[in-house]
């Protein structure tokens, strides 16, 4: 090593790695050159070297790490910008679902810390009450004003209405809800389909009634926040893989998708490794059974889902939404499920998957920093 140092003429101190995942080295230091060695064995492949700032590069500010914040104002106004709208799908005026179909839709207000305890101990009671194969799903919903959004698929709408509205009657009861609101169902068809077929919608539907699954298994496992920021965080790498075909598409999907991610450093390192356990090969080992269970079986709908997308995908007709879209939307909801609409915690989860998928890469022969 250090017979290549002088011919080759590279600096005593040196960072290797790529991005954001640099490790700084003295190469006087025997640890050092060891640990240098080890990714280059390890990994099998080349390792850039870069030379790391002296302390006299970092002298100005006592030799801390740094960084340095311009704010700029123009000084001329906004050019204007042209909008030109997207192609969307047409509904007419008989679009959508009303009271009375075979989905009722429901909106049931609800403080957001309430929210939990009627998803985990007292939605049951309703299923229960229902036939054990309605389908059903939920999402979270903070404007403008906080509700809990209930869709329950049942052919009979009287029946499935009246047992909503006793199940509500009695939470109400509780102090639990307020006012209970029946309306019209808009399948989001843009939004979940490239190519807006209701076969697909209807494959998007299902995976909405997995996640909602999911989203409660987590949440009964959770016992603090932090625990359940792991599994959100988990839950939305596991969901992204069936939609991109694994977990190393999954990770490099995230590691090109840092627009998503927060820019603010993760305060708690030990929750990267938590989520990078539960993403890897052996992670189901350390999830709660519930939990496993049903991320199995949202991952068996999500490839449906992903195998019906991709069979339109020779359609002549451009796509109404790209599949990128669709994907981010799917993660989206997943955390409005689980947690709420939070968008600086959503980001910070993004941040966090993100983080574990980076070390995934790092320890896969045949993985890449490169999407």
């Amino acid at each position: 090593m250090q017979r290549e140092q002088h011919r080759l003429g590279f600096p005593e101190v040196i960072e290797v790695g790529t991005r954001d995942r640099r490790l700084r080295l003295d190469l006087r230091a025997r640890m050092d050159r060891d640990l240098l060695r080890d990714p280059l064995i390890r990994a099998g492949r080349s390792v850039t070297l870069v030379e790391a700032p002296s302390a006299f590069d970092l002298g100005w500010c006592n030799g801390r790490a740094h960084e340095l914040v311009v704010p700029l104002v123009s000084a001329t106004g906004p050019t204007a910008t042209s909008l030109r709208a997207g192609r969307g799908v047409r509904v007419g005026r008989n679009g959508g679902l009303l009271p009375g179909s075979r989905v009722v839709s429901a909106r049931i207000a609800c403080a957001p810390e309430a929210i939990d305890a009627v998803i985990a101990e007292h939605l049951p009671v309703l299923l229960d009450d229902l036939d054990a194969h309605r389908r059903w799903w939920f999402v979270r919903v903070s404007s403008p004003r906080p509700q809990l959004r209930l869709r329950l698929v049942d052919e009979r709408f009287g029946h499935g209405a009246e047992r909503l509205g006793l199940w509500v009657s009695e939470l109400r009861r509780r102090g639990l809800v307020g006012d209970l609101l029946l309306d019209t169902y808009r399948p989001e068809v843009a939004r979940y389909t490239e190519h807006g077929d209701e076969s697909t919608m209807a494959a998007a539907e299902a995976v909405f009634v997995a996640d909602s699954a999911a989203a409660r298994a987590q949440i009964l496992a959770a016992s603090a926040p932090a625990e359940s920021e792991v599994l959100t965080a988990a839950g939305m790498f596991d969901l992204l893989s069936a939609l991109t075909g694994g977990p190393i598409a999954a990770a490099r999907w995230l590691l090109r998708r840092d627009d998503l991610a927060s820019a603010d450093p993760l305060r708690d390192r030990s929750h990267t490794a938590a989520v990078a356990e539960l993403c890897g090969s052996s992670g189901g080992a350390a999830l709660p059974e519930s939990v496993g269970r049903a991320w199995r079986g949202r991952s068996r709908t999500a490839v449906r889902y992903r195998r019906a997308l991709d069979e339109r995908t020779h359609t002549t007709a451009p796509p109404v939404a790209p599949r990128d879209t669709i994907v981010v939307s799917l993660l989206h909801l997943h955390h409005v499920r689980a947690i709420g609409p939070d968008t600086e915690r959503e980001a910070r989860l993004f941040k966090l998957a993100r983080t574990a998928a980076l070390a995934m890469l790092a320890r896969t022969p045949a993985g890449t920093v490169h999407p």
